[in-house]
C-alpha cells in the first residue's frame, strides 16, 4: 500500500509539473515576436484597407507591414498586390503601416513623390474579422527649377545644384552660451538644368533647408564658374526656411543683365512655396522663361 501511495505522488507531482511548464510556455508565447510568431498562429482574417489621393488601381503597388503595439512584434513588408484578401494573420495589436514605395526608390533618379501613413492600433483575436485602415499622405518635397530665357541665350550651358541639408543643433552649456553640437549635414545633392528640372527629396532625422549653388559656363569655356549661392527663403526673410513633408517649392534663376555677359552681372533667385494638395501637381510658376514644351 505504501509503495502504490509514493507512486501516486509521484504521478501527480509530474502531471502537476507538466501543467506549470505547459502554462509558462503559453504565457510566454502570448507577447508576439518575429521569432515566435508561427507556434502562436491562428485562424484570423484581416480586412486591410489602404486609402490614398492616388489613383485607386495604384494601390496594389503600395508596401504595408504590421507595427506591433507593446510587446507585439513588427512584420516585414507585404505588397498589397500580392496578398489574397481576407488574409490569415497573427493575433495580437497592431497598427497598419503603409507607402506608396520605399525610401531608396523615392529618391532613385531625381526621384518621385512618396506616400506614408500609419494607423490607429487594432485588435486581432481568434475568430473575429479586423478591421484596419491607414491615411497615406505625401511624405517627401518636390522641387522644379526655372531659368528665364535670357540665361539661354547667354551661356552655353549653366545649372543650379541644389542640396537638402539638415540644420545645425546648438544645446546651452553651463554658462550660458549656445554650443554648436551637430554641424550642418548634406543629405540629398541634384543638379538642375535644362533637361532635369524637377526632383524629389525625402525628410531628414532633422529640420532641413535647401541650399543652392549656380554655375554657368560661358562660350569657349570647358568648365563651370560658380556665380551665385545661398538659401532658399521666403516672404522676404532672409533666414533660411525650414522644409516641410508636402511642399513644392519652385526656384526661378534670372540672368539680370546684357545677353552678352559683362563682369558684374548678378542674378537673382528666387524661391515660392505651395504645397502639395492630395497629391494633385500644381503648374509650375514660370515668368519671362523657357518651358519644356517650348
Amino acid at each position: 500500500m505504501t509503495v502504490h501511495i509514493g507512486r501516486l505522488m509521484a504521478l501527480i507531482l509530474s502531471v502537476s509539473s507538466f501543467i506549470i511548464v505547459s502554462c509558462q510556455g503559453k504565457d510566454s508565447l502570448s507577447a508576439s515576436s518575429e521569432e515566435g510568431k508561427g507556434k502562436v498562429m491562428l485562424s484570423l482574417y484581416s480586412d486591410i484597407v489602404v486609402k490614398s489621393p492616388r489613383a485607386v488601381s495604384e494601390t496594389d503597388d503600395y508596401n504595408f507591414r504590421f507595427v506591433g503595439v507593446g510587446s507585439y512584434g513588427t512584420s516585414q513588408y507585404y505588397k498589397y498586390g500580392d496578398v489574397t484578401w481576407p488574409m490569415d494573420w497573427y493575433f495580437g495589436v497592431f497598427r497598419l503601416q503603409a507607402e506608396s514605395c520605399t525610401l531608396e526608390e523615392a529618391e532613385a533618379g531625381y526621384g518621385k513623390l512618396r506616400y506614408e501613413g500609419i494607423g490607429q492600433p487594432f485588435s486581432i483575436i481568434n475568430d473575429q474579422i479586423a478591421r484596419a485602415s491607414v491615411l497615406c499622405t505625401v511624405a517627401n518635397f518636390r522641387v522644379a527649377v526655372n531659368f528665364n530665357d535670357k540665361m539661354f541665350m547667354s551661356y552655353k550651358d549653366f545649372k543650379l545644384t541644389v542640396e537638402s541639408v539638415l540644420v545645425p543643433v546648438y544645446e546651452e552649456n553651463e554658462a550660458g552660451e549656445q554650443v554648436l553640437v551637430s554641424d550642418q549635414m548634406l543629405v540629398r545633392s541634384l543638379d538642375f538644368n535644362t533637361l532635369n528640372k524637377v526632383g524629389y527629396y525625402n525628410l531628414g532625422a532633422r529640420q532641413m533647408n535647401l541650399r543652392y549653388t549656380l554655375y554657368v559656363m560661358e562660350d569657349g569655356a570647358d568648365e563651370f564658374i560658380e556665380m551665385a549661392s545661398g538659401y532658399f527663403s521666403e516672404d522676404g526673410d532672409a533666414a533660411p526656411a525650414y522644409i516641410n513633408a508636402g511642399d513644392y517649392i519652385t526656384l526661378n534663376v534670372n540672368y539680370m543683365g546684357e545677353v552678352k555677359p559683362t563682369p558684374g552681372i548678378k542674378f537673382v533667385v528666387e524661391g515660392a512655396r505651395v504645397p502639395i494638395m492630395d497629391g494633385i501637381e500644381i503648374d509650375d510658376y514660370v515668368e519671362d522663361s523657357v518651358t519644356e514644351d517650348k
